[in-house]
């Protein structure tokens, strides 16, 4: 009886605990699968980033193992003439000639080779006395070539194109007018006459050519120069477009004496690119390295830097300090850039021309203010006179006394 009373309350008792607590085991229930979720979720992406970071560290330190490698790795070039360039093996690296001594002159500078380019030149001399059938391979996983992989550029390709201006830099007595002398020779050839305007030449020299100046006569260089000044302002008047007048080449011969005794001539360097170049008269000025770089060769924002495609002429030297003129070698540095590329230098005269055009202090067609001054000279004006005539009261003294002799030398009227 009893028996049959406490089973019939037992499943009630269960059934109601069942009902008044569904919802709260439900929520456990559901509460405890998030918790696994986002535990497994949180295990997953540290993981994901765990194996990722590895990953990354395992490239950067293959990268860094590449670059070190890359540090190590040299690369030298044999020209035929045993000249040696040498550079990185990153493509964009800078070639550099290296001279048969451990010095390294650039650009009339003395600097030292790394140890790894005076190793390279070492080991180009060792290999320069076997006889070269294959390329070998040095230290540093660079190849000593048995020919040059690089092809010197062509000095008259490169310096006889119109529309851009040019420098000839060297040292004293490295070559400098014999390189010009051959780039004349070619505009001649083309049925061209180029002028040449300079203090000095030695018989015989820039033939075919008009020369202007010579014996030390300064007067003429400054008549030269206005002459030049004159024929571009002519051309950029003219109705006809700048860029098909023809050809005048001009050379300045030196250049460094020229700019002392002519006044205004150093404006010729900024004007050069853009007012004369424009109109095709192309400007060779022809200088020492010292003057170039007390122009600024070597210095952003200089005209000489960055407007003019220039030659530096290198000369090499034995053991004693004596110059070996068949080592003379010589770089292109073209303009905007500071890359030297090597180019292939003439070691042999120019052919022989018809003889130089000497053009003598001419009467040429006088300005304005010229014509003021012989006009008041042949008038017998004094000096003080027509100093304030033309120039403005005040204005007399040495100082204007020689500009009207200057003027009245140039038109061959004597001052006294």
């Amino acid at each position: 009886m009893m028996t049959r009373f406490v089973l019939p309350v037992t499943t009630v008792i269960t059934a109601v605990i069942s009902l008044v607590f569904y919802d709260t085991v439900a929520r456990l229930v559901v509460i405890a699968g998030y918790g696994v979720l986002a535990i497994a979720g949180t295990l997953a992406i540290g993981i994901g980033f765990f194996g990722s970071w590895i990953l990354a560290e395992k490239v950067r330190m293959i990268r860094a193992r590449r670059i070190e490698a890359e540090k190590s790795a040299h690369v030298m070039v044999v020209s035929d003439n045993g000249q040696s360039w040498v550079r990185d093996t990153d493509p964009r690296a800078t070639w550099r000639n290296l001279t048969d001594t451990p010095q390294l002159y650039v650009n009339g500078k003395q600097t030292m080779p790394a140890d790894w380019e005076i190793e390279l030149h070492r080991l180009k001399l060792a290999a320069m006395a076997q006889t070269r059938t294959a390329a070998q391979v040095i230290p540093g996983n660079a190849t000593l070539l048995p020919e040059p992989t690089i092809m010197p550029l062509d000095l008259l390709t490169v310096f006889t194109q119109p529309t851009q201006a040019y420098a000839i830099i060297g040292g004293q007595q490295t070559g400098k007018t014999w390189q010009a002398r051959h780039i004349a020779t070619y505009w001649v050839q083309q049925g061209i006459k180029p002028v040449v305007i300079g203090p000095k030449w030695d018989k015989g020299e820039w033939g075919g050519c008009y020369l202007i100046g010579g014996g030390g006569d300064m007067a003429a260089l400054e008549w030269g120069i206005t002459l030049v000044r004159r024929l571009v302002e002519q051309r950029h008047a003219a109705p006809m477009a700048h860029k098909s007048h023809p050809i005048q080449p001009i050379f300045f011969d030196d250049w460094t004496p020229i700019v002392d005794a002519v006044p205004n001539a150093r404006a010729l360097v900024l004007e050069a690119t853009t007012l004369y170049a424009s109109v095709n008269v192309v400007l060779y000025f022809i200088l020492h390295s010292d003057t170039a770089n007390a122009w600024g060769v070597d210095r952003k924002g200089a005209a000489l830097k960055d407007n003019f495609v220039k030659l530096f002429i290198q000369p090499a030297y034995d053991d004693t300090g004596l110059i070996l003129r068949r080592q003379t070698q010589g770089v292109v540095r073209f303009a905007g850039e500071n890359v030297d590329r090597p180019v292939k230098l003439f070691t042999t005269p120019p052919p022989a021309l018809t003889a130089p055009v000497i053009i003598p202090t001419p009467q040429a067609e006088p300005s304005q203010l010229e014509a003021q001054v012989l006009e008041l000279h042949r008038q017998r004006a004094s000096l003080r006179e027509i100093s304030q005539a033309v120039f403005g009261d005040g204005k007399f003294g040495k100082y204007w006394n020689d500009k009207i002799k200057q003027i009245l030398n140039n038109y061959g009227v004597s001052s006294e």
